[in-house]
C-alpha cells in the first residue's frame, strides 16, 4: 500500500505533524498491510518530522518488522540522507537497549 506524504503537506516540519501520520501507518501495518512511504513531491522534511514518523516507527516495530513492512521511497538525495541519518540514530538506540 502506497502512502504519499504529500497528501499531508509539502512542508513537513514538526513532531506534531508527524504523530498522527505515524499512528495511521502503524495501524495499517498492524492490520496486515506492508506499506511504501513515498516522499515524492514533498518540498521540505525536517529531522524532527522524520524522526517522529520514521525513527519512532523503527523503535515501535523493531528493526526486523520495520524492514519487513516498510519501504521508504526518497527520490531527493537530501531527503534520503536525512531519513538514513534518522534511522541510523534510532538503530544505535535500539542496540543500546
Amino acid at each position: 500500500m502506497d502512502i504519499r506524504l504529500e497528501k499531508f503537506g509539502t512542508v513537513l516540519l514538526t513532531r506534531d505533524q508527524g504523530k498522527p501520520i505515524r499512528a495511521k501507518l502503524l495501524s495499517l501495518i498492524r492490520s496486515g498491510h506492508a506499506i511504501r512511504v513515498l516522499f515524492d513531491d514533498v518540498e521540505t522534511v525536517t529531522p524532527s518530522f522524520a524522526d517522529e514518523v520514521i525513527g519512532r516507527m523503527l523503535l515501535d516495530l523493531g528493526e526486523a518488522d520495520f524492514r519487513k513492512n516498510i519501504t521508504l521511497v526518497c527520490s531527493d538525495p537530501a531527503t534520503r540522507r536525512l531519513v538514513n541519518a534518522v534511522l541510523a540514530n534510532r538503530k544505535r538506540e535500539l542496540l543500546r537497549s
